[in-house]
């Protein structure tokens, strides 16, 4: 992804968050091997804020910001930074 931002672009990447009311869905989902049937991805990678923040961290970006985001009532993460 680095590799075509220009010099001084922004890096944007939203991610399900860990422990989100659909992390708990996609789990009951999982459990009762309803996933193939009802689940519309194929895997579902839910991440917590450190493990985010140290990707963006190996791929080189600086001033990285993860947060939460309030307006998808929680469910998601975006995590910002510059190349």
């Amino acid at each position: 992804m680095l590799r075509v931002l220009q010099p001084n672009g922004t890096l944007v990447i939203l991610v399900p968050a860990y422990f989100s009311p659909l992390f708990f869905v996609y789990q009951f989902f999982k459990t009762f091997n309803l996933l193939e049937k009802y689940w519309p991805y194929t895997d579902q990678d839910f991440l917590h804020k450190d493990e985010l923040f140290d990707m963006m961290e190996k791929a080189g970006c600086e001033n990285i910001i993860v947060r939460r985001l309030w307006s998808s009532f929680f469910f998601s993460m975006i995590g910002y930074c510059k190349k």
